[in-house]
């Protein structure tokens, strides 16, 4: 059955794949995927195979798509062997194996290093595992890995991945709003929400916890427009500029309002290094930025105070 909204909820996730291989999606969740966005004669690619849900999901279910599952551990599809999605193509393999470009390019990856796979699920640790690396160094590889699903469609062609949050050592972090950012804004189709069940820490006990456990995935959908790598590159540093300046715009006004409103010019530099020392350390101008930003967004109400407008 396809999906008819947008939270979703799969207690049995079926009998495809491996149920040992941990973080295996429900491959009820694949199969209303394949259902709701791939053509019946369709090509649909998994960049994260895993323990095989999507592979065993197409066969049993789709026999009319075409399927490509492709991971990084050699032993998911020995057909194709070890396949890194931070340095090899996806589409290349694509249209090795069926001549044209995919109609959707799905992916599952590791939720940073809360599972290890390789040195744990399967063979030697791997110097491009994803669960392997800092959070700065997973942002960096999954951005590429989304480029990656992206270039292996046609403009029209979806992509998508399963991502959750975590907490740990009392952060949590929201990898999907990292993965949002990084993507063309106008791009972006869809966000579906998919509750967790039979997860690990579901046996422990959490009485003591301030904040709830965390119990669901996003399913993030991007369909792919005919805006070019170098024209989307352009955008997303143009989106940076924009967010830049907009923070400044935010914490002058709130110098300002801490100040009642209004205040000369030496009094607003104070207080801005006060409430953002850091953001100010980090740029040796940053008194000039406060005195444009103060003249593309404040008041002048006599020379040398400022107001909110």
């Amino acid at each position: 059955m396809a999906m008819n909204g947008s939270v979703v909820s799969y207690p049995d996730r079926g009998p495809w794949g491996d149920n040992r291989y941990r973080g295996n999606c429900s491959g009820r969740l694949i199969a209303d995927v394949i259902e709701q966005y791939v053509p019946k004669d369709g090509i649909f690619v998994d960049v994260t195979l895993g323990g095989g849900t999507s592979r065993d999901v197409v066969r049993d279910l789709f026999p009319g798509v075409k399927f490509l599952g492709l991971d990084l551990n050699p032993q998911a599809n020995p057909e194709v062997g070890s396949f890194d999605f931070t340095k090899d193509s996806v589409r290349e393999a694509v249209e090795r194996t069926f001549g044209r470009a995919a109609d959707v390019c799905f992916s599952h990856p590791p939720y940073g290093p809360m599972i290890q796979y390789s040195g744990n699920m399967w063979g030697a640790p791997h110097a491009s595992d994803t669960s392997r690396c800092s959070d700065e160094e997973f942002l960096e590889k999954s951005r590429f890995m989304l480029l990656n699903q992206r270039d292996a469609v046609d403009p029209g062609g979806l992509y998508m991945t399963l991502i959750g949050d975590r907490r740990q050592k009392g952060q949590y972090v929201s990898y999907q709003a990292d993965f949002i950012s990084m993507m063309p804004r106008n791009e972006l189709k869809g966000i579906i929400i998919k509750t967790q069940h039979n997860c690990v820490s579901d046996s422990r006990n959490y009485a003591r916890m301030r904040h709830p456990r965390v119990l669901h995935e996003y399913l993030i959908v991007w369909e792919r427009s005919a805006q070019t790598f170098v024209a989307m590159s352009m955008e997303k540093a143009y989106e940076m500029k924009r967010r830049i300046n907009g923070t400044w715009a935010t914490v002058v006004r709130f110098a300002l309002m801490k100040l009642g409103g209004q205040a000369t010019l030496d009094v607003i530099y104070r207080e801005v290094e006060e409430v953002a020392g850091d953001k100010a350390a980090r740029n040796p101008t940053w008194q000039a930025t406060v005195r444009r930003t103060l003249q593309q967004h404040f008041q002048n109400v006599q020379r040398g105070v400022w107001a909110i407008a």
